[in-house]
């Protein structure tokens, strides 16, 4: 599997099936996951390398990878309907 979907998986573990589904069949999804995994591994270098002017940014990763999440909930819930 792809780093991307690896990632997903590991935070959704519970939707496994819906995530492997849009993964192969949905472009945006695919894109957000890829822009889910990069703010992750730009959140751990930041963790990483930390220091006090990276706080503010650490800040606006965490705040973007929550609303990458909730972004991804949206589809795993749309599809659930479907």
């Amino acid at each position: 599997m792809e780093k991307e979907l690896d990632n997903i998986l590991e935070r959704f573990p519970q939707y496994r099936e819906k995530i492997i589904l849009l993964y192969n069949n949905n472009e945006d999804f695919k894109s957000l996951s890829d822009d889910y995994l990069q703010c992750k591994n730009t959140l751990s270098k930041l963790r990483q390398h930390l220091i006090v002017a990276d706080t503010r940014m650490e800040n606006e990763y965490k705040a973007l990878c929550l609303d990458l999440e909730q972004e991804i909930l949206q589809y795993l819930n749309l599809i659930w309907k479907i």
